[in-house]
């Protein structure tokens, strides 16, 4: 899985406001009129649920500094 472009906000949003934002923009990324245009301009549009995200930002944020100075050696 990659996150090409992630889409954040701000902390302590609360629930349902958060609960809204994740509401529409699924509904944005499933749009058939925006994927049609995808298509034509040879973009990919997928949506990966808000949860997967955070446990792949919380796995990064939480490596530890042999984990990181092995990505630095590998990059």
């Amino acid at each position: 899985m990659a996150a090409g472009r992630p889409f954040l906000t701000t902390p302590d949003v609360p629930p349902d406001r958060l609960a809204a934002l994740r509401a529409a923009f699924k509904a944005a990324m499933e749009d058939p009129k925006l994927l049609a245009e995808a298509k034509k301009a040879r973009r990919t549009i997928t949506w990966t649920d808000p949860k997967v995200m955070e446990e792949v930002y919380n796995d990064i944020m939480n490596a530890s500094d042999a984990v990181i100075a092995q990505f630095k050696e590998l990059m």
